[in-house]
């Protein structure tokens, strides 16, 4: 008696070698480019982190401050305004990384109290570079420009 059987069909274990061999290769580039991928968000997550902890966002400032441009420890654009708004009849100096901005290129409303400085061509910083930048204000009131109050504060370009 001739018995013949149908053919069997392959279980996935005796599938083509190259068919579970391409299956293989799968699984390792997703855990590689997974690995990666959680590399990098971490070093991200740790680099804001450090650039956060070097600036101080708690800086106590004197009461004839009403506003610091940008706030301490804040990131702003290359061409980015730096400065103050003081009490109406207060104003300042600046210096932006050591640097002292000459009083004819602050900008603001000066019995307003407004004292600002936005880099340009032709001034004494025609633009930030990236990274941290330290400020350094002596405020004074207008009707005594030797009572001095100091005011620091650092920021970062992005």
């Amino acid at each position: 008696m001739l018995t013949t059987s149908a053919p069997t069909a392959k279980s996935p274990n005796t599938a083509d070698p190259a068919r579970r061999h391409h299956k293989d290769r799968s699984w390792i580039l997703t855990g590689v480019v997974t690995s990666v991928v959680a590399v990098a968000v971490l070093g991200l997550f740790f680099g804001i982190q450090a650039l956060s902890a070097q600036f101080d966002n708690s800086v106590q400032r004197p009461s004839e401050i009403e506003r610091v441009l940008p706030p301490p420890g804040s990131a702003i654009l290359r061409q980015d305004s730096v400065g103050l708004a003081l009490t109406p009849t207060w104003y300042c100096n600046l210096r932006i990384d050591g640097v002292r901005v000459p009083e004819a290129q602050l900008s603001g409303a000066k019995p307003l109290g407004e004292c600002l400085f936005r880099p340009g061509e032709n001034r004494i910083i025609e633009e930030f570079r990236p990274g941290p930048h330290q400020v350094s204000a002596e405020i004074f009131p207008l009707t005594d420009p030797q009572s001095i109050r100091h005011f620091n504060w650092t920021f970062a370009v992005t």
